[in-house]
Order: structure tokens, then sequence, then C-alpha cells
């Protein structure tokens, strides 16, 4: 078989993943007010949901190139792959299933895609937590903390879960896993993971870092220790931040960020005293 053009970029690509930075201090969870956001927060736990639900359509997705060429699926049988016995049986059974000696069909490749489904099917079922190193990004703020009428918590990176987290690494194309190597048994389950911390550049200012575990749409829960800070956006109602106040531990530190005029926060130290008087 002759190499494909992008395993030199694949190759690439893995190293750049093996030098990922240094986790930062802190990661930061954007959200809106909502009861079960205030529950979370009470019963120090994170969501962690399924990737299929994600809003960008590519995200979490692993995309496969079902291109296999005859002379492909015919190394696959012959050297013996994990999914040598059943593409053979499958000849056997359902020859019409193939256009030629080893040429798929359209029905052939459908098939291949759920051999390819079913080898990575725990991936597609993980669940995610995602965390951005910032917290002042204003993007975020609009998108997932309510137009600045929600929060963002601060958690400390030397406590589990936040300590497992991983980098996501943005790329500028659609990066696709080779089905030839996942037949042939040439990629392994820890190396699909990384199309899990994988996204478009068009997101790379939200400098996201990632929870990942086997189960997805549970909540994993956390040391009270981890939570450092609560922020506030500037249009969030004093009742809300009352509300935080009274679930989140004492040591927590409250701020408000405040446009500053130049496309940018600040953020303003919050006397919980304050907060304190409104109970």
């Amino acid at each position: 078989m002759n190499l494909r053009g992008d395993e030199r970029a694949r190759d690439h690509r893995m190293a750049r993943r093996g030098t990922r930075k240094a986790l930062p201090g802190e990661l930061y969870k954007y959200r809106a007010f909502s009861m079960r956001a205030v529950a979370d927060m009470a019963s120090n736990r994170i969501f962690l949901s399924s990737p299929q639900r994600f809003n960008d359509a590519f995200d979490g997705k692993i995309p496969w190139n079902q291109f296999l060429t005859e002379d492909e699926l015919r190394e696959i049988v012959e050297n013996g792959g994990p999914f040598a016995k059943r593409l053979h049986a499958l000849r056997k059974a359902r020859p019409g299933m193939f256009c030629g000696d080893w040429q798929l069909n359209d029905d052939g490749y459908l098939f291949v895609r759920s051999l390819l489904a079913e080898s990575f099917s725990q991936i597609s079922e993980c669940g995610i937590c995602s965390l951005s190193a910032v917290s002042d990004d204003l993007r975020m703020w609009a998108h997932y903390a309510d137009s600045r009428r929600g929060f963002c918590l601060g958690f400390s990176t030397d406590f589990p879960p936040f300590s497992d987290a991983t980098e996501v690494t943005y790329e500028c194309d659609l990066q696709e896993i080779d089905a030839f190597r996942v037949l042939a048994g040439k990629l392994d389950e820890r190396e699909a993971m990384n199309y899990l911390v994988t996204k478009s550049d068009i997101w790379s200012e939200e400098q996201e870092f990632r929870i990942i575990r086997k189960t997805a749409d549970v909540h994993v829960r956390y040391s009270p220790e981890a939570v450092r800070c609560a922020i506030f956006g500037d249009r969030t109602p004093i009742e809300h931040m009352v509300i935080c106040h009274g679930v989140l531990p004492a040591h927590v530190e409250f701020f408000v960020v405040n446009p500053t005029g130049r496309y940018a926060f600040e953020r303003i130290p919050l006397d919980r005293g304050v907060l304190e008087r409104y109970r």
C-alpha cells in the first residue's frame, strides 16, 4: 500500500499533542443562572455532557474517511487485522455489497461505517465538561453566561477532576480518521481520543480544557476547596449573587466583571459582606 499524503501531517499533530502546556492554576466554567446551576454549586459537582449535543456540528464527532480502495480492503483481509474475519464473512454472505473483487458499493460502505462506530463506541458515548483558561472572554460571557447575566466559577487545578483536564488543540482543517488504519488495527483508541480534544481554530480564543470520562450525562463531584472564585457579569441580578453567596463555601472570592470600553473586562472585587446584608 502507498503511504497516504496526510500521514506526515498526522504525525506532526500527534507530536504537538504530546507537548501540551502545563495546566493553568485555575480553570473557569461559564454558566447561565438556573436552579440546576445552583444545585450543582450546592452539591459541588460538574455535569459531563455527551459530545453528540455540542452546538458545533463537528465538535466531538469522529470524522471517518470511508474511501477505502480495493487494494486496502484486500490488504486488511489478507493481513488478518481485527476486522479481517468479519469482512471476509461479509463477502461470502453478502456478495451484493461488493461491485468488484474487494470493491465496496454504497451498502458495503454503510457496513464499514457500522464497524468503525462499533470500534470507537466508547468515545462517541463519553462525557465531557468544557472549561476555559480565561475568565474575561467577551464571546463566552455572551454565549455561555446569558449575555453577562450569568456567572463564571474558577476552579483550582490542584484538585481532581480539574487536575485531569486536557488542553484542546485548534486546527484550521478538519482532520479525518483513516478508516484503513482502524480496520487494519493500526490506530488505537488512545490516539482516537485526541479527536475529542481537537476543534476548529475559529474557537481558539476560548482556550478550552476538557474533563473527559467514559460515561455521558453524569455528574462528577469535586472538593469544596477546589472552588476559588465566583465571577458575576455586570448584568447579573443582585438576587442571583445573593443565592450564589448562600451556597458557595466561605473561602470563595467574589468578583464582578465590568466592560472597560477597550473590548475587554476588568475584574472588580465584590465584598461578600454586602451580599450578606441582602439575605
